[in-house]
């Protein structure tokens, strides 16, 4: 170490005081002169900073509209399918409508005109007039009047031929008669006919009522088919509602079913412990529970398939493809497996009340006391509870099918609205970083405020240059 270097420690080590103020008034000098190389530093690297955020910021917006078009796209094409869906059913439920009511309507028919031809037959026949006199019976009235000229014969003769014409034509009548009373009879007859006739009318007639309010209501669904193939703004609010409201029913349907699940197994798992052992256990779960949740699962499944086979819901894709045939087999073996579950749980009701009172029993036999019978009503509820849970169980996937549905197009909104808030972040943190910047060299000049102050005292006290030395010196500056 050179001998100035030990000077400068001895004096540092005998002039604590007058050192640093050396120091300080160095360090004030020297930043001083580093002033506006590191007000720039500053702001070059906030501003720079401020450019990445705002870059990644525009990454984010890109992210978050492709991301609102595919949610977009997601949702219509759900609603879509399930206007497809309502549309599909609807066209078959008239299908089968029109099979049923219609089906017979030919014979209807060929019954009507039927009727009507006889009706019309029997009409004419009874306007029929009566039989008039034979033509010839004036040429006899005629000969009758003309005088006998004494011939008694001949006037008892003609008298005779007009009785007997007479009773002809009365015999006649009195059977058109007869005829005629026959035919009004035959047309009363015809009444019953005629009202059921006009009651298989006011059929019809109500079978085309509701056909028409079918027909309605399938150009209703057809419209809003349009309506979502043309979708804008307004219909995308509309289905985000929708998706929204779908989310929060369908969320508290699923929340109620697990738990009506939990319930299931707690009332199936007492029991259960009879017949499994209480001390066996699977991992780390009991046995009996495991029974229980089995029970559960199944309840599930026999649902699911009773659904899935009647194309209420779709979350089984593979279904699809089956025919009639296979989908009836799957029907009933999911109403098998419902119906056993729910009796299986109706019997483990009755077991869970039947050990609780053993139990009991034994307890109050040990304390010296006298057993209480179980009550017949809490046996009731508990087997109840047992048969109507699994039923219940057996529609959880009506409100799970919504429930994903619905989560798919909330989840896409979320992270929508995440993206967008990212992306205002990342701006308001490059605009802060600059602002920081500013706030930094505002700083850095108050620090070093006693070398400013002197510069602006010595700026003002030098004279001004003249005109041409001021512009030239602007210019050069």
């Amino acid at each position: 170490m050179s001998d100035l270097a030990y000077l400068t420690l001895g004096w540092i080590h005998d002039y604590p005081v007058s050192a640093i103020l050396v120091g300080v008034v160095a360090g004030l000098v020297l930043l001083f002169l580093a002033r506006r190389m590191a007000h720039r530093l500053l702001l070059s690297v906030a501003r720079q900073l401020r450019g990445l955020l705002r870059h990644l910021a525009a990454a984010v917006d890109a992210a978050r509209r492709g991301l609102a078009e595919r949610n977009t796209r997601v949702r219509r094409a759900l609603a879509v399918d399930r206007t497809e869906e309502r549309l599909a059913r609807s066209l078959n439920g008239m299908e089968a409508l029109v099979e049923r009511e219609f089906g017979h309507f030919p014979e209807l028919q060929r019954r009507l005109n039927d009727a009507i031809a006889e009706q019309e037959r029997e009409y004419e026949a009874s306007s029929t007039p009566p039989p008039l006199p034979a033509a010839w019976g004036e040429a006899t009235e005629a000969v009758a009047a003309v005088s006998d000229r004494g011939d008694g014969t001949t006037a008892d003769m003609l008298a005779r031929i007009r009785q007997s014409l007479e009773r002809s034509e009365d015999r006649a009548l009195r059977r058109h008669r007869r005829e005629f009373r026959r035919r009004q009879r035959r047309l009363r007859a015809l009444l019953p006919l005629w009202r059921r006739v006009q009651a298989s009318l006011d059929a019809v007639r109500g079978r085309i009522r509701t056909l028409e309010e079918r027909g309605r209501h399938i150009d209703g669904l057809w419209h809003s088919y349009q309506g979502l193939l043309e979708a804008g703004d307004g219909m995308d609010r509309q289905l985000n509602l929708s998706a929204l409201v779908r989310f929060f029913i369908n969320g508290g349907a699923v929340a109620v079913l697990v738990l009506i699940a939990a319930a299931h197994m707690a009332v199936a798992t007492f029991p259960l412990q009879e017949v499994v052992g209480a001390g066996n256990q699977l991992g780390p779960w009991s046995a009996a529970s495991v029974a229980a949740a089995a029970l559960v699962g199944m309840a599930i499944l026999g649902g699911a398939l009773i659904l899935e086979s009647a194309r209420f819901t779709r979350l089984l894709p593979q279904l699809d493809s089956l025919e009639g045939g296979g989908r009836r087999s799957l029907l009933v073996v999911g109403v098998v497996l419902v119906v056993a579950t729910a009796l299986l749980g109706a019997v483990l009701g009755y077991l869970h009340q039947a050990v609780e009172a053993e139990v009991a029993s034994l307890a109050a036999e040990a304390g010296g006391l006298q057993p209480s019978r179980p009550g017949v009503a809490a046996t009731v509820i508990h087997m109840l509870l047992g048969l109507i849970f699994p039923l219940a169980l057996a529609v959880a996937l009506l409100p799970l099918e919504g429930f994903v549905q619905a989560t798919r197009v909330v989840a896409g909104l979320l992270a929508e609205a995440l993206l967008t808030l990212l992306a205002l972040a990342l701006r308001w943190l490059g605009n802060a970083l600059v602002a920081l910047a500013r706030v930094l060299t505002r700083l850095y000049d108050a620090v070093i405020f006693l070398p400013l102050w002197i510069q602006g005292r010595l700026n003002r006290r030098r004279p001004a240059p003249p005109s041409g030395e001021q512009i030239e010196g602007s210019a050069t500056a």
